[in-house]
């Protein structure tokens, strides 16, 4: 090295250590920017270094520390360049709208759009495609960054002013014509930092929630405080279909159209700081978005932040079984409208049958009343003794068939006969017709719970109507006092037991229905005959008739 070319660097070397020492004053306290551009201005004259193959008129500093706007400004000015500050990404492309430098400084870790994002978004426009993008990192030291990754032509480590100054435009020198032009790899001053632990745990910390973020399911777009988007993950650019270069410093609500647009910026308005979430659901072109509005307070300024979910699906499944809920429900009503016809008609039937039935109730009741009535006339007319109770005999039996039918029509059912209230009947009624008056007669029947089929009843009440009149006849001659029994039952194979019993005096030995000559004991013969039933006879202490009936008792 030429001795003059020592001297200048010694000079040089100097005067950013002046700098230095104001700018660590910055950090213990804030100084103003007049000052901080005073002790820049201040210094000797830097030895400038070789000019580049192209001349830089213009540049732009973008970064949120103002002392390095300030440094980076004098800096710059004095090498005869035009220079524009902004103290973020949003900031910077604000003004980027109305001016193109030649040469961009941007700082990596910075709000509202970090260093990285914003040189990605630089170059995907093509009117910067010829533009001199230099990083200025302050945790180099902890990171190894990639910046040609984000399309930046060098990477400064940001340190002291007094050897970052000199690194500066060591970089402007060794600039070429072009983009695509060899550039200096490596990060300039990067050997004059030191490696922080603590900034080293802030980055892995920070490197592993930016993965969580980038790979959720859901969208999650970050906004500022004028509803610019800050920052958006991979599930945003893939719902909007925008990619992030472009998504990032756009509006939030030129996303939407119409009333959605409208609806949105209500409840973005609408949220505030500690409150509840806002849930929106939107349609967006041809899907549904559910979007969550949270809003965060950063000192003062309130930021949404919007959550977005594809609900799509959940959507289209939800209309599907609407409308499947929608199409049984038609369903079921035409069904039950059929229901409900059907009901009336059945019902107008059973009216019309009822009709009917009573009155063809009334007339077998009139008709046996009538028969009854004639055998009765009949019975008063005829001299001999023993005809004339044979044709009584005959109206019981006509009495007894009518009985039946008046207690079917009186409950109701038609199929089935309830014994013990009719069994009860006809015995009482046979005894207060047939007993005299001299004789005390006590009649039991135990039929409880007991329903028999109408096939079975009228043939079983006939039998049981000629054994207990045989009984009040002739069983308690010469006695003042007796004693009759009707047990209606069920045995385990369900057939019928029907046992009519008397205390009196008892069947003649040798006598049995199939032989005798009274035309009751013939008649109760045909009828078990009829019910396919067996007939047994026991002449212990009285008579008793213990039919048994194949077939099934009905419970209640």
């Amino acid at each position: 090295m030429r001795r003059g070319d020592k001297q200048n660097n010694d000079q040089r070397s100097r005067r950013f250590q002046a700098v230095d020492l104001h700018q660590d004053r910055k950090y213990t306290q804030r100084a103003n920017m007049a000052s901080t551009v005073s002790a820049i201005r201040c210094m000797m004259e830097i030895v400038r270094p070789r000019e580049t193959q192209r001349t830089l008129k213009t540049a732009m500093v973008v970064d949120n520390d103002p002392g390095v706007l300030a440094f980076m400004t004098v800096l710059l000015e004095k090498e005869g360049m035009s220079v524009t500050t902004a103290e973020d990404g949003l900031a910077a492309l604000s003004a980027l709208d109305t001016t193109q430098p030649d040469l961009i400084f941007v700082d990596l870790v910075m709000p509202n759009i970090s260093g990285d994002k914003l040189g990605k978004i630089l170059r995907s426009q093509s009117r910067f495609a010829e533009t001199w993008l230099i990083m200025i990192s302050a945790i180099s030291p902890e990171e190894e960054i990639d910046y040609r990754r984000f399309g930046f032509d060098a990477c400064i480590a940001k340190g002291p002013f007094n050897k970052m100054g000199p690194i500066v435009l060591e970089v402007i020198s060794q600039l070429g014509t072009t983009i695509t032009e060899s550039k200096p790899g490596g990060i300039y001053g990067r050997e004059n930092l030191f490696k922080r632990e603590i900034t080293r745990e802030l980055l892995s910390t920070k490197r592993h929630s930016d993965l969580i973020i980038d790979n959720l399911a859901e969208s999650i777009l970050e906004t500022s405080g004028d509803g610019r988007i800050i920052s958006a993950n991979s599930a945003a650019t893939r719902l909007f279909g925008v990619p992030e270069e472009k998504l990032l410093s756009s509006n939030l609500l030129d996303l939407f159209e119409g009333d959605e647009r409208e609806e949105i910026a209500r409840g973005i308005a609408a949220a505030a700081p500690g409150s509840s979430r806002l849930e929106i659901t939107q349609p967006y072109r041809d899907r549904v978005i559910t979007l969550h509005i949270l809003a965060v307070d950063d000192e003062g300024l309130v930021s949404p932040i919007v959550i977005a979910q594809d609900v799509t699906d959940a959507h289209r499944s939800q209309e599907e079984l609407e409308r499947r809920v929608a199409a049984r429900t038609e369903e079921l009503a035409r069904a039950n409208e059929a229901l409900r016809e059907e009901i009336r008609s059945r019902k107008l039937l059973e009216e019309e049958l009822r009709a009917m039935l009573d009155e063809i109730h009334h007339r077998v009741k009139n008709n046996l009343q009538v028969v009854s009535s004639l055998l009765n006339l009949n019975a008063r007319r005829i001299a001999d003794a023993g005809l004339r109770e044979m044709v009584l005999d005959t109206r019981q039996r006509i009495q007894t068939l009518a009985l039946v039918h008046d207690k079917l029509y009186s409950a109701g059912n038609l199929a089935a006969l309830d014994a013990q209230p009719y069994f009860r009947s006809l015995v009482e009624g046979i005894v207060s017709s047939l007993a005299p008056d001299d004789l005390s007669i006590t009649a039991t029947v135990e039929a409880q719970g007991v329903t028999m089929p109408i096939e079975k009843a009228v043939p079983c009440a006939l039998i049981v109507n000629e054994l207990i009149t045989n009984a009040v006849k002739h069983a308690f001659r010469n006695r003042k006092s007796g004693s009759l029994c009707v047990t209606l039952g069920m045995k385990t194979d369900r057939s019928y037991i029907v046992e009519v019993s008397d205390d009196g005096v008892g069947m003649p030995e040798g006598t049995s229905a199939e032989d005798s000559h009274t035309l009751g004991l013939r008649i109760v013969s045909v009828l078990v005959r009829q019910l396919d039933a067996e007939l047994r006879i026991e002449r212990s202490g009285g008579t008793s008739f213990r039919i048994h009936i194949p077939g099934a008792l009905e419970r209640q």
